[in-house]
């Protein structure tokens, strides 16, 4: 029997282990103890790039790539590009790749850079020497007119959903070209003002999400309106201030990379999860055991995300290798004061619910991960209760009291 604590409004940090996978050039294939990008494709392949390898992970099989055993350049890879065809891109010190039909092509041996982006007519956007380049027709021109602002680091290059190409410099805000120039978007008015960005992340509703050192916004171009979620950062643990980077799963769900861990953020397009959570945030530290040392590691970074089909966040274990964190086990600990024992977990037939401080659970309602309802019912005032569950299918699901007091109890179970 488990017993739980959910607290109304207040972030929760626990210490994870089952939920994580952690590989390392120790343990696993991997050559390299720093990853710089991961990035999933539309077969539901992951691919990372690291200093010795390109890497893809294809149903729990690593394949590495490099000069040795394909026609990728001996070059350290930087970043990996997914466009809206679907092929994967990745550029390196001073070359640029792609792969399709199943092989690598390299696309030009002589500009590489920091980071890149491909928009919808393939052209090449490229972020080297401080500058903005792109290639167009197989010519390569810079993209900014002379003397349109310092010359400053580019971090980050998107292409939103029409077409228009946005970038990042730090000091110098967040910026879309226009007609080969560039215009701010920010204003003193605005949630990130004189703020260095880290990191800038296009959602599935072509929102752009940026972030900086201690403030995350949601900048919706449509409407002009942007959303700062800083007062909630407010809770997070000390030390975890600087958010440097971002993933969307197949929800729309925000998972944002921290200096010492990582968060999810629960809002997005899921009408279940967004009108109950919206605006939540949920801290995780990352901890594994070690045997070489006989102790645990908390990771102190994650550089780069990635979610894939099957509800696992890939990321950059920095200075330690790739993580895998399978969030579909996780049980929910949010809303109301209210303890509850919730057991046996996983279950086969019955799912048991005891409430403790006099509360008294009046209804219920399962959902799957997705937020579709699968079963619900009024129950008379009790602090037990017991569901029958055998009917569902294998999965994870969502359990949710309502007391009489109008408090929530909710959390997650496995029907196997």
């Amino acid at each position: 029997m488990f017993k739980y604590l959910a607290i109304l409004l207040i972030v929760i940090p626990f210490v994870l282990s089952a939920q994580f996978t952690i590989y390392t050039p120790d343990n696993s294939g991997i050559t390299d103890n720093f990853v710089d990008d991961i990035v999933v494709d539309l077969d539901n392949r992951v691919w990372m790039a690291s200093f010795s390898n390109v890497i893809m992970v294809e149903n729990d099989n690593w394949n590495f790539y490099n000069s040795n055993n394909s026609k990728l350049p001996e070059q350290a890879a930087r970043r990996i590009y997914l466009d809206d065809k679907g092929v994967i891109w990745i550029l390196f010190e001073n070359a640029i790749a792609k792969y399709q039909d199943d092989e690598f092509i390299i696309v030009d041996n002589e500009m590489g850079g920091y980071t890149f982006a491909i928009d919808y007519d393939q052209n090449i956007w490229l972020s080297r020497n401080e500058e903005l380049w792109v290639k167009r027709d197989g010519n390569w021109e810079k993209a900014l007119k002379k003397g349109i602002e310092p010359e400053l680091a580019i971090f980050e290059i998107i292409v939103d959903k029409n077409n228009e190409i946005w970038f990042d410099r730090p000091e110098f805000g967040f910026r879309k070209v226009v007609e080969d120039s560039s215009r701010l978007i920010l204003n003193p008015e605005l949630p990130l003002k004189d703020q260095d960005y880290l990191r800038i992340r296009l959602d599935s509703n072509n929102n752009i999400w940026a972030s900086s050192d201690g403030d995350i916004a949601e900048y919706n171009p449509k409407k002009d309106i942007w959303k700062s979620y800083k007062s909630q950062l407010k809770l997070v643990p000390n030390g975890m201030n600087e958010y440097i980077s971002f993933a969307f799963d197949e929800n729309n769900y925000c998972f944002i990379g921290a200096n010492t861990g990582f968060r999810e953020f629960e809002g997005g397009i899921d009408v279940y999860l967004n009108s109950l959570y919206n605006g939540i945030f949920n801290s995780y530290f990352v901890e594994y055991y070690d045997k070489t040392i006989n102790k645990n590691i908390r990771l102190k970074g994650t550089r780069s995300l990635a979610a894939d089909f099957d509800g696992n966040i890939w990321f950059s274990a920095l200075y330690e290798g790739v993580g895998k964190f399978d969030r579909k086990l996780l049980s929910i600990k949010l809303l109301s004061s209210v303890d509850y024992s919730i057991y046996p977990n996983p279950t086969t037939d019955k799912l048991n619910i005891e409430l403790e401080n006099e509360a008294l659970a009046t209804s219920y309602k399962i959902t799957d991960t997705k937020g579709k309802q699968v079963l619900a019912g009024n129950l008379s005032p009790s602090n037990s209760v017991s569901i029958d569950v055998e009917q569902l299918s294998s999965g994870v699901y969502i359990v949710e009291l309502t007391t009489s007091s109008g408090e929530i109890v909710i959390d997650k179970f496995v029907k196997e």
